[in-house]
């Protein structure tokens, strides 16, 4: 079978490195795991390019502690879409903020910006702009708003590293920005993790006492959470760091060849596949071996969870209309010539 996630394939290829280091780790004091997720971070920062990375357990965490670090309180609203990560509306609503939904656009499922400023009210705080698939979002549009009307821009570049929007690149296009390692992200660890981004160095010294369950030198100086990435995560993360650039020239070769016609970015984990018909795909897919699934959850206005505040199905039409329609299939550098074409065949019996 043809896997949509490469873990397994990456893991392979590079066992050795990943089973030595990976043993290491039991060998290592607490002094020698901090040091190393510090390497970890400044890893991070250099991919970036950013300063500061801040990496934590999970993308829950690490988008509560920003909104700890924004002083998002009850009452104030997050404007995100249905496809943002659950995490972002899960860390919303912990701290007693509001949720207020903007549909995607057709184009490339991100954030339609023609609607965002008839979502912004006074109580509006924080703008959760999610790049999809590779597809940035328009961020020139979202943060001349923000600025008109004094927001906090978050970019989740989790899906879409390296890719480029004029002279700048994923986790430069806001002053905030966060990127997870969790499933459908370019970089995947065994139980997740997250990192975050700030332009403001303040911010940076303050978020890492806060992750660190307000410790300093082994006194709570302030109100925290325990947050920490694991050291097994950071072991998976640094690995495949390590490979990136490689990887990612090698998944646009692939990706020229299976999509000759289309202007998407390969800066993906995997490839998308609109159809009306997604489970006779599914269904053929699988008769060859190859798995395919449906691209994005459940819109998050639709869970139980969002019952209590009287959403509709019909509501954010282009959201439920892509989640209905759209496909993943396997995109990585660990596509041979023979499966390619397999994959090929299929998207053009479909297309």
């Amino acid at each position: 079978m043809i896997t949509i996630s490469s873990q397994q394939a990456q893991y392979h290829r590079y066992q050795e490195a990943f089973d030595t280091q990976l043993l290491q780790t039991l060998k290592m004091d607490k002094k020698e795991k901090e040091a190393y997720v510090k390497a970890l971070e400044a890893q991070l920062s250099s991919v970036v390019s950013r300063p500061d990375a801040v990496a934590c357990n999970s993308s829950f965490s690490a988008y509560l502690l920003l909104f700890m670090m924004l002083n998002l309180k009850a009452g104030d609203e997050v404007i995100m879409t249905p496809l943002s990560s659950p995490s972002a509306l899960q860390a919303t609503l912990f701290m007693g903020a509001k949720v207020i939904f903007v549909d995607v656009n057709e184009n490339n499922y991100t954030l339609d910006v023609t609607q965002l400023e008839d979502a912004i009210t006074e109580r509006s705080k924080i703008v959760v702009a999610t790049s999809t698939y590779g597809h940035l979002c328009d961020f020139n549009t979202i943060n001349a708003l923000a600025l008109k009307h004094d927001l906090c821009v978050v970019e989740d570049a989790s899906q879409s590293l390296k890719a480029q929007q004029g002279t700048k690149h994923s986790g430069l296009l806001s002053k905030l920005a966060i990127i997870s390692f969790e499933e459908n992200a370019l970089i995947e660890a065994t139980n997740g993790g997250a990192a975050l981004f700030f332009e403001d160095p303040e911010l940076y010294t303050q978020a890492k006492q806060k992750r660190d369950l307000g410790l300093n030198e082994g006194a709570l100086e302030t109100i925290g959470i325990d947050a920490k990435i694991s050291i097994t995560d950071a072991v998976m993360i640094t690995l495949q760091l390590e490979h990136l650039q490689q990887e990612l020239q090698q998944r646009a070769k692939i990706y020229s060849d299976l999509q000759e016609d289309r202007e998407e970015s390969f800066n993906s984990a995997y490839l998308l596949l609109q159809n009306s018909d997604p489970d006779a795909l599914i269904s053929q897919a699988k008769e060859i071996d190859i798995e395919a699934r449906k691209a994005f959850h459940t819109p998050l206005h639709l869970h139980p969870l969002m019952q209590q505040y009287d959403f509709h199905k019909d509501e954010f039409e282009v959201s439920h209309k892509v989640v209905q329609t759209t496909l993943q299939l396997p995109l990585s550098s660990y596509l041979n010539a023979t499966t390619s074409t397999k994959i090929k065949t299929l998207i053009q019996t479909f297309s």
